[in-house]
């Protein structure tokens, strides 16, 4: 009991803030047992790319956006790189100019 009397503490005070503690302890336990399963969930979860049973479980609307997303993502790619092979040369159009 003298333990729990420091600081000038009451024997009330000092009971309330063992509970505190106590609270506080459960609580932590509490958010990790929590974070361990939205771990175990996040683990859970498959990438689509490599699972052809959920790829063929999809809807066909689905399928097809997909479809159009990696054409117009190749499209985009392709013309990113015409635009830095037309860059280089231009530079090299310029320099044998000088």
């Amino acid at each position: 009991m003298v333990s729990l009397l420091r600081n000038n503490q009451t024997p009330g005070n000092a009971q309330r803030q063992k509970g505190g503690m106590r609270d506080h302890l459960l609580e932590r336990r509490h958010i990790q047992v929590e974070l361990r399963q939205i771990k175990k969930t996040i683990m859970d979860i498959k990438c689509i790319t490599f699972d052809k049973q959920a790829q063929d479980a999809l809807p066909e609307e689905i399928k097809a956006k997909m479809k159009a997303d990696r054409k117009k993502a190749i499209m985009d790619r392709q013309l990113k790189e015409m635009d830095a092979l037309n860059k280089k040369q231009n530079q090299n159009e310029k320099r044998n100019k000088i």
